[in-house]
């Protein structure tokens, strides 16, 4: 096949042969990269029904992606060819290396390390192996370890079971294995290479699982250390024998083995499944302790029962292969190292890549936050049922805990010293001591931007989406504005401060034009002045870079804090930053002090309409994927406003045909943007809000598309549109301002339209609907600390109702007013039967679906759902795929590309 084509694919030499295939080195066309391709057998792909169970594998197999495992690109089909098109991994394979004797105790380590991370990826993910060799491991001599053709054992069996060894013993010219043999390999080879890493179970042609994976892999350490084959001989049977019974001889292991070590190889090794390690996080647990410690470690706690019951849940998926790359030096020096990425020797140390993945089954929301030491993280952690605390995970130990007393926390931020952590939860910026636990409420909040801890002591936060930045006191929560918001320039809030040393600061500004970006305050409080356009969080590392990200990829550029000034031409450090669905900007990353950074990836995301049923069931095709907010439907129901922002452009209104959500005609064409879409009650206007040059303002337009837009009102801060009343006479808004939280006003449409309040108090209100009879409003309010959804009457004072239990947005009526729909955190559609108007009466609310929606905020979308006029369906605006990266990737020891 050499020189000819296979798809895209030009056949360029061959790299071996074995029981699943030829394999070739081919060049991919399209992306100029070399491949290599796995054809299969004739004989194979003649059984139409292994195809179709081969090609299922294969797309479960393709979604492993990790640093350590051999990934997996597609399947090609040429004729009657079918071929795999995988990662070609140059360098030896563990077992060319293993050719010339035992390696290093310090490489076997770091080799064993990166297994157990491969491993425990594809574990977390439902995968086995079933067929973990020296043969599958590429070994590189500068430490480097990928684990080849994961799962394809079970991928490629003709009844899709564990009976291979049966298999194997009845017929030697058998080749289940997927292994490679050298282009001259002979089958018997490839027979012996799998029998002899085959756990008893499995050699008895029994039913295996992941323990299975981890007998192999106990083989493949073993033999690292002691050199040679443990249970090879002479024949298929022979092999299978061992491995059911022969004794296992510790003493061929190096003298110097630690305790630790020997006892982690009888665990892996116990031929009774039940009697085994179960859980490959906790060889990880030992191994890096190990290598922290230079063997100086005892085996019993790794294996306790309290240990081993918390640890597959509490241990982050991908730990410390920075330990085992980066000090690999210092324990053939016998010393502790630390994974700092800067100070002392730090500067020299390797760059190295990890991933951190959730402590318990949930997402994580936000950003992460590195503490200043370089030794840890934190993180918010939300689980399905709405609920959600911060997370704190060590690279030292590889642990991840809970931190008590930060239910609901986002937006983490350390002190200076490390010993004190700040966060916002439940409307308040709070500052927890971690030494006692003891957690202070500072200052009431309505939906933050972000906070960074100056040097000084004091905190610098922004409280909502249209305020400046505060600079705060952790101890008494005195606070004043340190910088001023310019509505007449197109600003419209301050966000996400880092502070500088020396006193100054960085801060990011939303708004229109040459208003936004990011920006540099210097400690004297002269003007502030623009760094750069994009609008990002911004990060300082002290070697003197700044930090942000520009397009979706993280950048560095040289930066003197000092004088507020960028030098030289920014540089790449990584790509695909997550892009908050809550605040419009690339936030998710974070910066240490000294060259580390944590970043979480993520394409921007994309929603759909739909139209469900009461159980969530699409009754229709969706529209097409696009950046949606605030779906409308018409009171006459015949059409839906929606805001769709288009690349490189501000969002804009559109109408749909409510039958056909693919028929849809643009209504506003303004560069600022428009959104929040309110119908009249007659159907033929919509009023909506622009951040105009001068500030937030509220217009009206003919549904028609005729005429020009009507300007309502002019508000300045920022103010958002949320309910038009039934009698057309008057809107419902919010509005947001820069000293405070959000509240609910009228405007009157008539007259002068001088709005008047309807609800201020100390909390934030939002999120506002109009009954249909216009005589009660349904809104939000975190007065509690937790959203909660309430109803009062329309007039200026009057009774009120708390409708939702635990926690409710998103309130919407129906038509003919005898429901209340709403969600809460945990994204659950509720019913709520209206009982009796006068009095008001409702009934407890009833779960309807899940809604696929970010979690709700004070300034998230008010609307992602509008029911139907008799409330037997539902429009939904819900996302498409994933909202981003349940890991965080951890980059250390980071440097400008001059200096790699």
């Amino acid at each position: 096949m050499i020189g000819t084509k296979l798809g895209p694919y030009e056949i360029t030499a061959k790299l071996g042969e074995g029981g699943m295939g030829e394999v070739y080195r081919a060049i991919d066309s399209h992306l100029k990269r070399e491949v290599a391709i796995k054809v299969l057998p004739a004989a194979f792909t003649e059984d139409k029904e292994r195809l179709a169970r081969f090609e299922r594998e294969a797309q479960l197999l393709a979604q492993l992606n990790h640093p350590n495992i051999a990934q997996i690109y597609g399947l090609e089909k040429s004729g009657e060819t079918r071929a795999l098109v995988m990662e070609l991994v140059p360098g030896p394979t563990l077992d060319e290396r293993l050719a010339a004797g035992p390696l290093p105790f310090a490489e076997s380590l770091s080799i064993a390390l990166q297994l157990t991370l491969a491993l425990e990826e594809a574990h977390e993910k439902g995968i086995v192996h079933r067929d973990l060799k020296p043969q599958n491991i590429k070994a590189s001599g500068e430490g480097k370890v990928k684990v080849l053709d994961f799962g394809l054992a079970k991928a490629m069996d003709s009844a899709g079971t564990a009976s291979a060894a049966t298999d194997l013993a009845r017929s030697p010219t058998m080749m289940h294995s997927p292994t490679l043999t050298a282009v001259h390999g002979t089958q018997l080879g490839v027979i012996l290479g799998t029998a002899a890493y085959m756990a008893p179970e499995q050699a008895k042609g029994q039913a295996i699982d992941k323990r299975a994976d981890i007998w192999a892999f106990g083989v493949v350490f073993y033999e690292m250390l002691a050199g040679g084959s443990l249970f090879a001989g002479d024949s298929v049977g022979d092999t299978l024998a061992a491995v059911i019974r022969a004794e296992i001889d510790f003493s061929r292991l190096p003298a110097e083995t630690p305790a630790a070590i020997r006892q982690l190889l009888r665990r892996c090794l116990e031929r009774n499944p039940r009697n085994r390690l179960h859980d490959i996080a906790d060889a990880r647990l030992v191994l890096a302790e190990v290598i922290q410690t230079g063997g100086a470690v005892e085996s019993t706690p790794a294996f306790s029962p309290a240990s081993t019951g918390t640890s597959r849940r509490e241990i982050a998926a991908w730990v410390l292969a920075l330990v085992a790359l980066a000090a690999l030096g210092a324990l053939l020096a016998g010393r502790k190292v630390s994974p700092r990425g800067a100070g002392g020797n730090a500067a020299a140390a390797p760059l190295t890549r990890f991933a951190v993945a959730p402590a318990e089954k949930g997402r994580i929301e936000g950003y992460p936050a590195l503490s200043p030491d370089g030794r840890a993280l934190v993180y918010a952690l939300h689980h399905d049922d709405g609920s959600a605390a911060l997370w704190a995970y060590s690279f030292e130990t590889g642990v991840s805990r809970a931190l008590a007393a930060t239910a609901g926390g986002s937006q983490p931020f350390w002190s200076p010293d490390g010993k004190q952590l700040a966060f916002f939860a439940g409307g308040q910026l709070k500052r927890l001591d971690l030494a006692n636990g003891l957690v202070q409420n500072l200052l009431r909040v309505a939906d933050p931007r972000g906070g960074s801890w100056t040097r000084e002591g004091e905190i610098l936060c922004a409280v909502n989406a249209a305020s400046p930045i505060l600079r705060v006191s952790p101890a008494s929560g005195e606070n004043r504005a340190v910088t001023t918001l310019v509505p007449d320039k197109g600003e419209q809030s301050h966000r996400f401060p880092w502070a500088l040393p020396g006193g100054g600061f960085l801060f990011s500004v939303t708004g229109s034009g040459e208003s936004q970006g990011i920006f540099w305050q210097g400690r004297d409080g002269s003007p502030p002045h623009r760094l750069v356009k994009d609008v990002s969080r911004a990060a300082f590392d002290e070697r003197g870079y700044l930090v942000w990200v520009r397009g979706s990829i993280l950048v560095a550029q040289p930066f003197d804090p000092a004088k507020g000034e960028l030098s030289g031409e920014p540089f790449p450090l990584a790509e695909k930053i997550g892009l908050d669905s809550q605040t419009n900007a690339e936030t998710w990353f974070a910066a240490s002090t000294s060259g580390t950074i944590a970043l979480r990836q993520g394409a921007r995301q994309h929603t759909e309409l739909l139209w469900v049923d009461r159980k969530g069931a699409p009754l229709g095709a969706p529209s097409a994927p696009a950046s949606y907010s605030e779906p409308a439907i018409s009171p006459d129901g015949r059409q839906v406003a929606v805001a769709i922002t288009l690349p490189e452009e501000s969002g804009n209104l559109w109408l749909f045909d409510a039958g056909r959500l693919d028929r849809g005609r643009r209504l506003t064409f303004d560069p600022s943007g428009c959104e929040t879409p309110s119908w009249s009650p007659d159907s033929r206007w919509v009023a909506y809000t622009s951040p105009r040059a001068r500030g937030f303002a509220l217009f009206r337009k003919a549904a028609d598309g005729s005429g020009e837009e009507e300007l309502l009102f002019e508000s300045g801060p920022g103010s958002w549109i949320d309910s038009w009343s039934p009698d057309g006479i008057s809107l419902v808004f919010e509005r947001f301002e820069s000293d405070g939280g959000s509240d609910l006003w009228l405007l009157p449409l008539d007259g002068e339209r001088k709005p008047v309040p309807f609800l201020q108090t100390p909390a934030n209100e939002a999120h506002a609907t109009f009954s249909p009879d216009g005589r009660f409003v349904a809104y939000t309010s975190d007065e509690s600390g937790v959203s909660q959804l309430y109803v009062r009457t329309a007039a200026a004072s009057g009774s009120r109702w708390q409708v939702s239990l635990d926690g409710g947005d998103w309130a919407s009526w129906s038509p003919d007013g005898k429901e209340l729909y709403f969600g809460g955190p945990d994204r659950i559609l509720r019913a709520v039967k209206i009982l009796s108007l006068a009095p008001f009466a409702f009934g407890n609310p009833e779960p309807l679906f899940r809604l696929r929606t970010p979690a709700p905020a004070i300034t998230s979308n008010r609307t992602y759902f509008a029911p139907n006029r008799d409330g037997s369906r539902f429009l939904v605006n819900q996302l498409v795929g994933e909202e981003g990266s349940d890991r965080i990737e951890v980059l250390m020891n980071w440097s400008p590309p001059a200096q790699r």
